[in-house]
């Protein structure tokens, strides 16, 4: 199953990656349009505390490749 290359689909994209891999379920914001410099969606992780930010491609959101989206959360980068 594939999500929408949409807010609304980044949204329940990551909700089903965290529901499967509990480890990685925090409170996140997805940011209100994707990013014109390299075309990802930033999940903002943990975005009252220490902050980080994951970049999702198209290709985890839009095949509803949820095992690439728990990695790219994992491996989200400090914000600051």
């Amino acid at each position: 199953m594939g999500y929408s290359w949409s807010r609304d689909g980044v949204l329940r994209a990551v909700e089903d990656a965290m529901r499967e891999h509990p480890d990685l379920l925090e409170r996140f914001e997805v940011a209100e349009s994707r990013d014109s410099s390299d075309f990802t969606w930033h999940v903002d992780l943990d975005p009252y505390g220490e902050r980080r930010v994951a970049r999702l491609v198209w290709e985890a959101v839009e095949y509803g490749q949820l095992e690439m989206i728990a990695e790219q959360i994992r491996e989200a980068a400090p914000a600051w």
